[in-house]
């Protein structure tokens, strides 16, 4: 063994090696488990939190809200949701604490569902169901910093999709199960407190997570050297679109409100059809990350800025995902990926450094 050089064991007992200057050795089985964590994470916390969004606007509506205060809330949270998430990122970069900030951001993100079934009035249900998407906000920009450390071994895109397909599987599921609730006679406030099964389950895990890999980026070698550039004219390109795509979507609470003061479909099918729209998503995005693992590969037959920027090789997934929407459902389903993939797509946009 040369001199300077350190022996570590890293997760699954694999032994690395650390010349102080670049890792090397690190098993792409140790990554793998570490997306597979956190997609078990995601699929628990969507089934709750997409479980009770299925619901929400007709709870406003049974709580006395009319259609403004529920597009105004809906709005609002989502404005939240993502203004929020340039804070947190910024936090988490700044203090290194990028667990720390993940954990608060899920308990909050979680623990706010189930409290909708206590919730007497429509003012507080509404700050709940902002404070939902305020949790979600703060724990996304860290979460998705942690996985881009794991994902740089297996694949960015497939990684990625991986995860976001062990999250749409939840969010499949949480639907559905407010559909069984609301089948049995149960009501809305029986669903957001059944939803505290998977919210406790998605923290355990978060948890035992946290213990298993307490340094994420332990998974990916150090650079050598990092050289800071500005963002490419692709990446403000994109950002504008995506901007532009988000502006034409109505939130499905407000939607659902509608379904169910109108009654133009049975309570119980309301969830179901938001279940469904996921269903979609689940599919696509994991077709989407079996053709990004060309990152790894090849870029045959990709646009010429994959080979310019092979952070940008994400833009085709998402030309792919686009394409393989349904449109009956696209309303939702749509919009939660570009939304979920769009904000981790603009981690793969910037350049080393950013």
């Amino acid at each position: 063994m040369e001199r300077g050089e350190n022996l570590r064991f890293c997760m699954g007992g694999e032994m690395e090696k650390n010349t102080g200057k670049e890792t090397v050795g690190i098993s792409p089985g140790s990554a793998l488990k570490f997306v597979v964590l956190l997609g078990i994470v995601s699929l628990f916390a969507d089934m709750t939190y997409e479980g009770a969004r299925s619901i929400t606007g007709p709870y406003l509506a049974v709580l006395g809200a009319s259609a403004t205060v529920v597009g105004i809330v809906a709005g609002f949270g989502e404005l939240i949701g993502y203004a929020l998430r340039l804070v947190s990122g910024y936090v988490s970069d700044r203090t290194g604490k990028y667990w720390t900030v993940t954990l608060c951001g899920y308990f909050i993100n979680l623990l706010a569902v189930p409290l909708l079934a206590l919730a007497g009035s429509w003012p507080l249900a509404a700050f709940l169901m902002v404070a939902e998407r305020m949790g979600k906000a703060i724990r996304n920009p860290s979460r998705d910093a942690m996985l881009s450390h794991a994902t740089h071994r297996i694949g960015r895109g497939w990684g990625f999709g991986l995860h976001e397909a062990l999250d749409q599987i939840g969010a499949i599921l949480g639907p559905l199960i407010v559909a069984a609730v609301l089948y049995f006679r149960g009501g809305y406030r029986m669903s957001f407190a059944i939803l505290l099964g998977p919210a406790l389950m998605a923290l355990a895990v978060l948890l035992a997570a946290r213990m298993l890999y307490p340094r994420p980026r332990d998974l990916e070698p150090a650079s050598s050297e990092l050289r800071t550039k500005g963002f490419p004219r692709i990446f403000w390109l994109y950002l504008a679109a995506v901007s532009l795509i988000a502006a034409g979507y109505a939130d499905f609470p407000l939607i659902s409100f509608h379904l169910e003061k109108q009654s133009v479909v049975p309570q119980v099918w309301i969830p179901v059809f938001y279940s469904v729209a996921m269903g979609v998503d689940a599919l696509s995005a994991l077709r989407a990350g079996c053709n990004a693992r060309s990152d790894r590969l090849h870029m045959v037959g990709r646009p010429k800025i994959g080979y310019q920027y092979p952070e940008c090789a994400n833009l085709e997934v998402t030309r792919q995902v686009i394409r393989t929407r349904s449109l009956s459902t696209r309303y939702k389903s749509r919009q939660k990926a570009d939304r979920s993939r769009g904000g981790r797509s603009l981690t793969l946009l910037c350049p080393t450094g950013r």
